[in-house]
C-alpha cells in the first residue's frame, strides 16, 4: 500500500494544540502511515505509527466539522487540484431528523467524505450516528 499522508483541519482554524497524539497548528494537522504488511500480515514498520496516523484520520473523517484531504508528500491533494476543497460548516450538517437525500449529499461531500454507494447502502438513522454521534449522547 505505502505512504499515504493526509492533512486534517479543525472546525477552529486558529487551533494549535494537541488532541491524542496529533499536534494541530493554526488548525491544520499532517499525518501520514505506511501500512506495508508482510506475507504474515504482520506491519513492517512500527506498528504505533500506522496506528496513530489511522486513527487520526478516522477520528477526523467521523467529527463534524473536520475536514481530512489525502495528499502527496509535498502536501498537495491527490484529488482535483484545480478545485480545492469545501470546509463545511457545522450548520451544513443535517439535522437527526433530516431526510436520507439530505444525508447521502452530506455523506457525499468532501467534508463526509464517503462514496455515493457505501452512503446509498446506510440507513437514513446510521448516517446521522455516523456524524451527529448515538442518539441521545
Amino acid at each position: 500500500m505505502g505512504i499515504r499522508y493526509f492533512e486534517i483541519r479543525s472546525p477552529r482554524p486558529d487551533f494549535t494544540g494537541r488532541i491524542g497524539a496529533v499536534s494541530f497548528a493554526d488548525g491544520v494537522a499532517r499525518v501520514s502511515f505506511d501500512d506495508d504488511r508482510d506475507d504474515a500480515g504482520m506491519a513492517t514498520v512500527d506498528e504505533h505509527r500506522v496506528q496513530v496516523g489511522r486513527s487520526a484520520v478516522l477520528f477526523a473523517q467521523r467529527r463534524p466539522g473536520y475536514l481530512v484531504i489525502e495528499v502527496d508528500s509535498a502536501g498537495n491533494p491527490l484529488a482535483d487540484k484545480e478545485q480545492a476543497p469545501r470546509r463545511t460548516a457545522d450548520s451544513d450538517l443535517p439535522s437527526r431528523s433530516a431526510s436520507k437525500v439530505d444525508w447521502v449529499r452530506y455523506a457525499t461531500s468532501p467534508h463526509g467524505g464517503m462514496t455515493e454507494a457505501d452512503a446509498d447502502a446506510m440507513t437514513r438513522d446510521a448516517l446521522a450516528d455516523k456524524y451527529l454521534g448515538p442518539k441521545g449522547s
